[in-house]
Formats: structure tokens, sequence, C-alpha cells
């Protein structure tokens, strides 16, 4: 039997496991030993995430879900989150374990390998974000779930806006694999005033109450 490749996220955290769990050849850990009381930030890298591409999206369904009729909408399971990104293109991202697997069609890509994804979460997720990121997440004018797409810590991004009500911010955002390390850094210095520590994927399963 072949040995399962060994998958690295391009995400670290200088924080102590306290519980880690094996997942299809990735290292996840699911509790850090101090996360502090919030905000949050959680590597989500490990778990799918696909593309979809197609003219007539319409045909699909995703998780169970049609995909968005509006560009930039998102409609959310219970572990996954489909976004409206154009007119043929769609993002579904798994944002807890347990979700179903890529359908077998050709529209479908795994851009998993490619690309990384966090999230912050708790109070102070907006004031934070406003030091990195020109996007304005706090805007009433936006209605979560929702998509934005723009240039976040000066690296393109597909950031979905979770919740916006006062201290129960959340977002998740994804970017390429390669500005993963200099992508903490700035988020974790950003953060630094308002207690942003690393969460394990536990932390992430336990808010979604607060966010879906």
């Amino acid at each position: 039997m072949d040995a399962i490749p060994r998958r690295r996220s391009p995400v670290i955290f200088d924080a102590r496991p306290d519980r880690i769990r094996d997942s299809g050849g990735w290292r996840v850990v699911q509790k850090y030993a101090d996360e502090g009381r919030g905000p949050y930030l959680v590597d989500l890298s490990h778990l799918p995430r696909w593309d979809l591409q197609d003219s007539d999206l319409s045909s699909h369904f995703p998780a169970g879900v049609p995909v968005p009729e509006t560009i930039g909408a998102c409609a959310i399971t219970e572990n996954v989150l489909v976004s409206r990104m154009n007119r043929t293109q769609a993002g579904i991202w798994h944002l807890a374990p347990g979700g179903p697997g890529m359908p077998d069609e050709p529209a479908f890509t795994d851009i998993r390998e490619n690309t990384a994804c966090l999230a912050v979460l708790g109070p102070q997720a907006f004031s934070l974000s406003e030091k990195v990121c020109r996007l304005d997440l706090s805007t009433p004018g936006h209605h979560p779930p929702c998509l934005l797409q723009g240039p976040f810590g000066g690296v393109p991004c597909q950031v979905a806006l979770l919740e916006n009500r006062s201290g129960r911010e959340g977002f998740v955002f994804t970017f390429s694999r390669g500005y993963g390390r200099d992508m903490v850094k700035a988020l974790l210095a950003a953060g630094r005033e308002f207690g942003l520590r690393p969460a394990g994927e536990d932390r992430m399963t336990r808010m979604k109450d607060d966010f879906w």
C-alpha cells in the first residue's frame, strides 16, 4: 500500500500546539496551548477548496446548494461556503472538516495545494484588518455572507465576510500560498494591540454559531 504523502501548510504559527490530528497527510493543529480571548487567527489551509468554472453555473449544486446568482453573494452550509466570483466562476471553500468530496466533473478544480486560507474571528477583527487592508469590511452595505475581492496586505485576495456585527466580526480569506509566512507576520503585527493570537481548527468549529 502506498504511503499517504505528507502535506505542509504554507502557514506557520510560532505557538505551542496542544492538540493535533492527522488528516490525509496534513498535520492539523486543533488547539494551541494559549489562544487568548480573541480575536483569533486560524489556519484553514488544509481544508478543501475548489474552483468551479462553467458558462452555466446554475447547473451545478456544490455541497448540495445552488451557486448564488449575484456576483459577490455567498451561500453557506454546515461546513462549506459557496461564493459567486464572476459570471462563469465560483469558489467552494470548506470551513470545517466533514464536508462532501469534490464532484467528479471537469468544471471543478482542486486549488488547495496552490492557495492558503486564513480566518480572523472575534472582537476587533475589523479594527486590525483596517491596518493592513484597503477593503472596508465593516461597512453596513455588506450583507454577510458575501465575497469581496481585492488586495489584503498588498496581496490579491478573495475575502469572505462571515459576520459584521460588533463583537462578532469574522472573515475568511484565500491567497497564493507563497505569501503565507509574510501574511501571518503582517497580521500578527497589526493585531498585537488587539490581542490577536493563533488558534486551532476547533476554534473555527466552536464559533460557527456566531456566523451562520
